[in-house]
């Protein structure tokens, strides 16, 4: 099974996973990855943007995927409200 590594971006800071964890495919990953970002984008009072995203590698080191926060949608963010053009009547 390979090994995907998830470095947390948040404006100029990298958080580095230096230890990575094993999933059967790289949706399976990223799947987990979003999950994981709309929890912290939550805990954050995160509601959107381009400054907290997570990047996937390979065990080579070769950038496969990167997540912003934006992307992520607002029903996977855990105690966020919806966006407001969604409740509109």
């Amino acid at each position: 099974m390979p090994r995907f590594f998830f470095d947390v971006l948040d404006g100029s800071d990298r958080s580095i996973d230096a230890e990575g964890a094993l999933f059967p495919t790289l949706y399976d990953a990223a799947a987990d990855a979003a999950r994981a970002l709309a929890e912290d984008a939550a805990e954050r009072g995160f509601t959107g943007g381009p400054d907290l995203a997570i990047e996937i590698r390979d065990e080579r080191g070769e950038r496969l995927l990167a997540i912003p926060a934006a992307a992520v949608p607002w029903y996977l963010r855990i105690d966020s409200p919806p966006p407001e053009h969604l409740t509109r009547r």
